[in-house]
């Protein structure tokens, strides 16, 4: 199964249990607009817009668990949870448990998707390129941790039980190429709309996977 953001929201989409989401700012709540359309029950789904930026996510995710009185899965990309880290010592005191699902790629990954991806220090001056990971993170606020590769690695989120970091590990340039892969995909459905005349099946022209 492919290790990109798309796939994760395509994987989730088909899982039979999922508690209330908050899909933090940047890609994951734009990427959940694409392609997360639950094949089950839909679950109760949050998230912070307009210009609330990155700041302050994590601190959300747990007030938004605390208001339901329910475990949350917070779904957070590795710059907004670094701009709110220090809100993980809450967990310590929160009532009901919040799974902090990071997809890391190791910078903005958003800023791929933007004009200025072809400037020549991206890096350095937008997406703040960087090595961390967050198992020290988790540690220093005494949270278990779990590091996944692969969709398959997910842990059940039915059996959790306390707040955790599960860190996801991806790769910004094969996400950008699944988001291009998508795209054409979409434009090959619609474009097969003159097929219908002649008889061809939409579906089956329409039916391979997303997350590739």
């Amino acid at each position: 199964m492919p290790t990109t953001e798309l796939a994760l929201f395509d994987f989730l989409a088909k899982e039979e249990y999922l508690p209330p989401l908050f899909l933090a700012n940047s890609m994951p709540v734009r990427e959940a607009h694409l392609l997360f359309f639950p094949k089950h029950r839909s679950p109760l789904i949050f998230a912070n817009r307009g210009a609330s930026g990155i700041d302050g996510n994590i601190a959300t995710a747990l007030g938004i668990a605390e208001g339901l009185q329910q475990p949350l899965l917070a779904i957070l990309g590795d710059q907004t949870a670094l701009h709110d880290i220090n809100s993980l010592a809450l967990c310590s005191k929160a009532k009901v448990p919040v799974y902090f699902l990071i997809i890391n790629n190791q910078g903005g990954g958003i800023f791929s998707f933007l004009p200025v991806a072809k400037h020549p220090q991206v890096e350095d001056l937008f997406s703040a390129k960087h090595s961390y990971s967050f198992a020290s993170f988790a540690k220093a606020f005494s949270l278990p941790y779990l590091a996944i590769s692969s969709l398959e690695q997910m842990p059940s989120l039915q059996n959790l039980s306390t707040s955790c970091v599960i860190e996801f590990q991806t790769n910004t340039e094969q996400n950008v190429q699944a988001h291009h892969n998508l795209h054409q995909r979409a434009q090959a459905c619609l474009n097969s709309f003159a097929d219908l005349k002649e008889g061809k099946d939409l579906l089956s022209l329409c039916s391979s996977s997303m997350g590739s």
